[in-house]
């Protein structure tokens, strides 16, 4: 387990604690993307006031997006 710093908008600086999984494979529809070595962070706290997300995914551990889905 690892302990690291961070900063939020709207709190100080704080701590969250993490672990670094071996793999995490993320599907999304038909496409599957594995991840090594992944830091995944936990927080006792919601990120939303109405309680919409469970976790929050850097893009670059998504599947590639296909072209009809990119932005023109």
């Amino acid at each position: 387990m690892r302990v690291i710093p961070y900063r939020a908008v709207g709190s100080s600086h704080g701590f969250i604690f993490a672990v670094v999984a071996f793999e995490v494979v993320i599907w999304i529809d038909d496409e599957r993307k594995v991840n090594t070595h992944t830091l995944i962070g936990f927080e006792d706290k919601p990120f939303s006031t109405e309680g919409k997300f469970q976790c929050i995914i850097p893009p670059d551990l998504l599947p590639d997006e296909t072209p009809s889905e990119q932005a023109s």
